[in-house]
């Protein structure tokens, strides 16, 4: 794995952190609900978990946030 999020990943983290919905991810984003749906399944992928409680709790553990 990286040593870290890529800028875009971090921010999305803390968005999902902070409890945002698809909605307001997107528009934090500037990209589309669905767009923003994708990023955090690529993001959970990329941290083997199955949703967002799950990111919070890998990426918390490999000290990205």
């Amino acid at each position: 794995p990286r040593p870290g999020p890529t800028d875009e990943q971090g921010q999305l983290l803390r968005l999902m952190y902070g409890g945002a919905s698809d909605g307001v991810i997107a528009n934090r984003l500037s990209v589309s609900v669905s767009t923003a749906r994708r990023k955090v399944r690529a993001l959970c992928a990329e941290l083997g978990v199955t949703n967002r409680f799950a990111a919070g709790a890998a990426a918390a553990k490999r000290g990205w946030l």
